[in-house]
């Protein structure tokens, strides 16, 4: 096999930049001769990770690294470092150096490394299992509660700010019934999002979907502010789920009721924080 020269660094995570102790997650690796360019980083950003060591923000390396990843993976490193310095996506040596300079916050790199490979693909998962270590693979909480869900939404939420924006929870819409909804705000129109959890007993569950389609159904046959409303189940699917929870499933989507994975909190955050800030331009 032709042996290649691969050049390589290590993603490093400082949460105290001054302390200047650091956690590696992840490595990224170039090999020129073989068209190779991949990076691998932390697969899992949640507690027991190493993206919480040192008592560090989860939630800034998992946004930090998958931007990484993504322009990396995709070749789009030109729409960080320019042409010139990447051409056709490409990152080249220099390029690599570059990057180092680029990322002074949080996120560093180790100094520039050399390996002589005759598979990148295979040298590069053996340096992310050298430097950071086999990753066990996410554990799925026991009991994923509508509770739970609320908890861990609120958390990502209050991390954004969201709530000093004019986000409200527990919010009571204006309807003979006043059905209350756990999350809401306005911009155009509002927009209302419920907690539900597949997980508990079907019946309870049954209960739980049915009120949120009414809640959304009287919504929209109101001649109130929120009759134009998006309604939103920030949801836990079980990864065996029953026939009975599809069909709610179903039943939700067609009622033009968003499904999300509560999981995607810190995606629908980001939504939620322009939408806020755009309307308070407006305003």
């Amino acid at each position: 096999m032709k042996r290649m020269q691969a050049t390589y660094m290590v993603i490093r995570y400082l949460p105290d930049v001054p302390r200047e102790e650091f956690v590696n997650v992840g490595v990224v690796l170039t090999c020129p001769d073989a068209g190779f360019q991949n990076i691998r980083i932390l697969d899992h950003f949640s507690e027991g990770s190493r993206a919480k060591a040192l008592g560090g923000d989860g939630l800034f390396v998992r946004h930090a690294l998958t931007k990484l990843h993504n322009i990396i993976a995709q070749r789009r490193v030109d729409d960080l470092l320019g042409k010139e310095a990447s051409p056709d996506g490409q990152l080249t040596r220099e390029g690599m150096a570059l990057l180092q300079e680029v990322f002074c916050n949080n996120i560093r790199f180790s100094p520039l490394r050399t390996a002589v490979t005759s598979d990148p693909a295979a040298t590069l998962a053996q340096l992310f299992r050298d430097y950071v270590g086999d990753q066990q693979p996410r554990p799925e909480p026991r009991t994923v509660t509508r509770t739970l869900i609320r908890k861990r939404v609120h958390e990502v939420f209050v991390q954004f700010r969201l709530f000093s924006l004019g986000l409200k929870e527990d919010w009571r819409l204006p309807l003979l019934t006043e059905p209350t909804v756990d999350l809401a705000y306005k911009n155009d129109a509002w927009h209302f999002f419920q907690a539900i959890s597949f997980a508990g007993h079907e019946r309870a569950v049954k209960t739980a979907v049915n009120a949120y389609r009414q809640t959304a159904r009287d919504a929209w046959e109101s001649d109130t502010e929120v009759r134009d409303a998006q309604f939103v189940a920030l949801v836990y699917r079980p990864s065996q789920p029953t026939s009975q929870i599809r069909n709610l499933e179903e039943a939700l989507k067609h009622d033009n009721i968003q499904l999300r994975d509560y999981r995607d909190a810190p995606e629908i955050a980001k939504d939620i924080k322009r939408d806020l800030e755009a309307h308070l331009l407006i305003r």
